[in-house]
Order: structure tokens, then sequence, then C-alpha cells
């Protein structure tokens, strides 16, 4: 979230992060996963690009 709001500025990072934070749960996750010693991580990076058809 906070690179998002460096990006993105306040109001638009926040909104972004809070988007992530909803999409936290047990479900399967259908984007990218990184493992990292033998642990499954969802990756949801701030890309500059990743919203852009809500500009």
């Amino acid at each position: 979230m906070q690179l998002a709001m460096q990006r993105y500025g306040f109001f638009q990072g926040l909104l972004m992060g809070f988007d992530r934070l909803i999409r936290e749960n047990d479900e399967e996750w259908v984007y990218r996963t990184v493992e990292i010693e033998g642990k499954t991580y969802k990756f949801d990076p701030a890309w500059s690009d990743k919203y852009h058809s809500a500009r």
C-alpha cells in the first residue's frame, strides 16, 4: 500500500491498498504467486499500468 501511495497519491493508493486487502483470503488466487522458502505468497505489486483502464 505504501508503494501505491507513493506512486499514485494518497487517495488512489489507499483505494488500491484496500482493494488488495479485500482480496486477501484463503480463496484460490488467480494471479501470479511467488514461493519463498517453501511458503507460497500472493504476488500483487503496484504496477504503473495496473489500473490503466480505471484512470
